[in-house]
């Protein structure tokens, strides 16, 4: 039962979490990259870009020479699946492997192995710090550092902008549930896996716009603390005309938009992904969103998200 709830209600982030993830945002735009975490400095979502930004390019090239966190991550396939905490069966199965088995030896085994991923970790550290000074001197010339959170972090922000709202400018991204919720499903996450044949997308729904609308109860008073450091920005309204969308970001940057970026702009379309969504998501579907997600429509006065406009 203790698992269900986990999977079905968003947990109240613990602060000693909070301020984690806070510390290592500091950490990145500051520069302090000593400091990060092992996986964020040179995990294989960095070293595996096969495109790399050009200012992390020289770094990157030298993680790849020296570092393979695949090698810490080989001893756990056997018992969680290639990709740990990914698809809901693997996780299932994990579990299964880790805590089902009887007999002491076998748990004394498990614990080895995580404790040599560990040791592994700590060994791919030392071998990444000759590649750190890359990295330093490019953050440390760089007139703008910028990073970009894909997780719940409006709860953070309480920790970091008491001390650094003079220097932070943050856009928070949006986009109708509508288009998001169908990919959580379909991917098979923990809560699907959970939810033993219920209606998917509505557990998707209610985790996920409340997710959002805590996010935005947070943004709203810290708003009132910090009147200039929030930009909202919502896909469907960018992509409908990205060089006004991309103009407002550079305005509230206080930056002119490059010519080569406006260019760019002018000659891509883009308004026909953002609505793709429509030719998967049943009218149920979207109606059961809608009517599950209705504050955050409210809370960002986005009433055309409603299906019934379409």
């Amino acid at each position: 039962m203790l698992i269900f709830l986990i999977y079905f209600c968003p947990r109240k982030v613990p602060d000693f979490e909070q301020k984690s993830c806070a510390d290592t945002v500091q950490q990145l735009l500051m520069c302090q990259h000593e400091s990060l975490p092992t996986q964020l400095l040179i995990g294989n979502f960095l070293r595996g870009s096969r495109l790399p930004p050009v200012a992390v390019a020289g770094y990157v090239g030298c993680l790849r020479n020296t570092t393979d966190l695949k090698k810490c991550e080989k001893d756990l396939h056997g018992h969680c699946g290639q990709w740990f905490g990914g698809r809901a069966k693997d996780m299932e199965q994990c579990r299964a492997n880790l805590w089902n088995r009887t007999g002491l030896v076998h748990r004394l085994q498990i614990g080895e192995k995580f404790n040599s991923i560990l040791e592994c970790f700590q060994v791919q550290r030392e071998k990444a710090k000759s590649c750190i000074p890359r990295l330093a001197k490019t953050c440390e010339n760089a007139k703008i550092r910028s990073t970009k959170i894909i997780r719940p972090f409006m709860h953070s922000l309480q920790h970091l902008l008491p001390q650094y709202h003079q220097h932070l400018h943050i856009i928070h991204f949006l986009r109708d549930p509508k288009a998001l919720i169908p990919a959580h499903v379909k991917h098979e996450g923990a809560r699907a896996h959970a939810s033993k044949g219920k209606n998917q997308t509505k557990i998707e729904a209610k985790v996920l716009c409340r997710m959002m609308l805590d996010d935005l109860k947070i943004r709203k008073n810290l708003t009132e603390k910090y009147p200039y450091v929030f930009h909202e920005v919502t896909y469907e309204d960018f992509m409908s005309n990205p060089l006004n969308g991309t103009s407002a970001i550079y305005d509230f940057l206080g930056l002119p938009v490059p010519a080569a970026v406006k260019t760019w702009l002018k000659g891509v379309g883009f308004t026909s992904h953002a609505n793709n969504w429509e030719n998967s998501t049943t009218l149920g579907d979207a109606s059961d969103i809608d009517n599950i997600c209705r504050d955050v429509y409210t809370a960002l006065d986005r009433r055309k998200w409603d299906t019934y406009l379409f």
